[in-house]
């Protein structure tokens, strides 16, 4: 019983951190989009 509740807590830490890390590579992705983009003017708009 014990060996099946460790089997069942890897398997969920490896889910986790797995998450964990795509949710953290897309933010990073999305920051530094976001940083690139900021010095560029889009067509049609004015600079306030």
């Amino acid at each position: 019983m014990a060996e099946q509740y460790e089997a069942d807590s890897r398997k969920y830490r490896r889910i986790r951190n797995r998450l964990q890390t795509l949710i953290m590579v897309g933010s990073a992705a999305t920051t530094t989009i976001a940083a690139l983009d900021t010095g560029r003017q889009r067509p049609g708009r004015a600079c306030p």
